[in-house]
């Protein structure tokens, strides 16, 4: 009996224990499922709440950062769906900001919501970004720089000093770019400025060519050539090919030789002070911008070629000192409108005025002692309209007014 009734208590304890399990297995789907439902409701909330700013972006005040726009709650909240605010963006920015928009494009979207929420898209960047400092503007003005062939040289460099002198103040450079000599007591310098200055006393050196001259390679940055008191000639090939526009002879030069200004297309005067007694043979030869030479009155010889082709001379003036006219000494100077031949000239040489269109007028001086003149001397002087010939006159050559 006894036995009967103890499995009788077990029994029911079993089944009062099958039948707690079985309330506890039921009641827990159901706390799980009211448990979901609540989760659900605060994400839709929040998912709701980031909407509304999505659409309405002025709504939301944006954090303080100019470069990274407005990320919604909902992008932040990723991997935290629970919070009910969005955490400090300074302390996650990897996650939440858009990328440096420096060319305009679009923001990108938020990442991926990892719980199943859904995302909002960043909006658009409407402002430009700010615009950077132009490095170039408002700087400081950039150093003056002097480039000439040869040389260059800063603004720092030109150095200048200024000089007293009788009408007033002049300033000269002081810096040489170049320098050597140039005979047995003459020196040269060039300055930065393209000043050639000759020294010394004696005469320059005769240079077989113009390679050989010692500024030579200098010569397309000469603008300038100061000749000081003491030099006594200008050497051969001297300033050939020169590109300055003037020059003063000292009264200490008394010759020019040969080719010494060839070729100089831009020399447009010429100052001769003093006592040169002779100019060489092509000495201005195709000087072509030369409109203005005197010839001082101890000038006694000018050589062949000497004028050749000095179109822009329309006058010149023969010192009564002047002996003789070489050959082709103006030869092609189609600007020539008159000349005067002094009483002192006893010869003129072949073409000596050939090809001199415009001249009109030639006047031979009554007393003169004119002897000899040479062929073609006035050949093809077009608007030659009349010449009357002195007594002296002894030897004509052929077609001297052909």
């Amino acid at each position: 009996m006894s036995k009967r009734l103890i499995s009788l208590l077990l029994t029911l304890v079993m089944l009062l224990s099958l039948m707690g399990l079985t309330t506890a297995f039921a009641t827990e789907p159901e706390e799980e499922a009211e448990m979901a439902a609540a989760s659900e409701a605060s994400e839709e909330t929040e998912v709701s709440a980031a909407t509304e700013n999505a659409e309405e972006p002025a709504a939301t005040s944006a954090p303080d950062n100019t470069e990274e726009p407005a990320v919604s709650a909902a992008t932040e909240n990723a991997e935290e769906p629970a919070a009910t605010s969005a955490p400090d963006n300074t302390e996650e920015p990897a996650a939440t900001s858009a990328p440096d928009n420096t060319e305009g494009t679009e923001a990108t979207s938020a990442p991926e919501n990892t719980n199943g929420a859904e995302t909002a898209t960043a909006p658009e960047t409407t402002e430009e970004p700010e615009q950077e400092d132009d490095e170039t503007s408002g700087g400081d003005d950039e150093e003056l720089i002097l480039v000439t062939e040869g040389f260059t040289v800063s603004s720092e460099a030109m150095l200048s000093v200024a000089s007293v002198e009788d009408d007033g103040i002049s300033l000269a450079s002081d810096t040489i770019v170049a320098s050597g000599t140039c005979g047995d007591n003459l020196t040269w310098t060039l300055d930065d400025e393209g000043v050639l200055t000759i020294s010394g006393t004696g005469d320059m050196t005769t240079w077989n060519t113009r390679s050989d001259v010692p500024w030579y390679s200098y010569l397309s940055s000469i603008t300038s050539v100061t000749i000081e008191e003491g030099v006594t000639s200008i050497g051969a090939n001297a300033f050939r090919s020169g590109v300055f526009t003037s020059i003063t002879l000292p009264t200490s030069v008394t010759s020019i030789e040969k080719c010494a200004f060839y070729n100089c297309t831009s020399l447009t005067t010429v100052t001769i002070n003093g006592s040169v007694t002779s100019i060489g043979l092509n000495a201005f030869y195709n000087c072509s911008s030369l409109s203005s030479i005197n010839l001082p009155d101890c000038l006694t010889s000018i050589e062949a070629y000497t004028f050749y082709g000095c179109t822009s001379l329309t006058s010149i003036t023969l010192p009564n000192s002047l002996t003789s006219l070489g050959r082709l000494a103006f030869y092609g100077c189609t600007s020539l409108t008159a000349i005067t031949l002094p009483n002192s000239l006893t010869s003129i040489g072949a073409y000596a005025f050939y090809g001199c269109t415009a001249l009109k007028t030639v006047t031979f001086a009554e007393d003169g002692s004119l002897t000899e003149i040479g062929e073609a001397a006035f050949q093809s002087c077009s608007s030659l309209e009349s010449i009357e010939l002195p007594d002296a006159v002894e030897s004509l050559g052929q077609y001297v007014f052909f």
